[in-house]
């Protein structure tokens, strides 16, 4: 059973980390800001997967259920309802995120980590601090190990309603 569990925390960390991969190509290959020789370098790595993790996080939200009738934006939310919280539309908010919609390393370190990948207040994920150094070792390995990765074609995603992830990514890297 804990071996089990030891494969499926592993299988989770290494689509993250494909999730992030996919966003810093697709970066590169759209030219988008900042160009790949940034994105490569090791100073930028932080920030690089907090902005992954801001703009494709694995978890768009989670439900709630609200234990007493309330009202959010005019609209009445009647007691027991199902709510679903969104991190994926807080993490594209234009008003915490100057446009939001792009993919931009270069944005202050210490803003970038107010994202929503990992919830917030009391329900925060605990794991959050082991995930990004998780995520910190894997894009050492990979980027020492696979020299020149890309993209060959387009990947497949995970269908499921509230996570996010990849479910195959054609990738080829020179010899090293």
């Amino acid at each position: 059973m804990v071996r089990n569990a030891m494969f499926r925390r592993a299988e989770l960390v290494a689509r993250d980390d494909l999730d992030g991969l996919m966003a810093l190509e697709r970066a590169a290959a759209d030219r988008l800001d900042p160009p790949r020789e940034v994105v490569m370098t090791r100073s930028a790595w932080d920030a690089a997967i907090e902005e992954s993790l801001r703009f494709d996080a694995p978890v768009h939200g989670l439900f709630r259920t609200n234990t007493e009738e309330t009202e959010i934006a005019g609209v009445t939310i009647p007691e027991n309802s199902k709510v679903m919280c969104s991190f994926f539309s807080a993490n594209m908010d234009p008003e915490m995120w100057d446009d939001p919609e792009r993919f931009d390393i270069t944005r202050d370190l210490e803003t970038l980590k107010k994202h929503f990948a990992f919830g917030k207040g009391i329900h925060f994920c605990m794991g959050a601090p082991l995930s990004r150094v998780e995520a910190s070792v894997a894009l050492e390995a990979i980027l020492d190990r696979l020299p020149n990765l890309r993209l060959t074609d387009e990947p497949t995603f995970i269908s499921a309603p509230v996570l996010h992830g990849v479910e195959t990514l054609p990738v080829a890297w020179d010899a090293p």
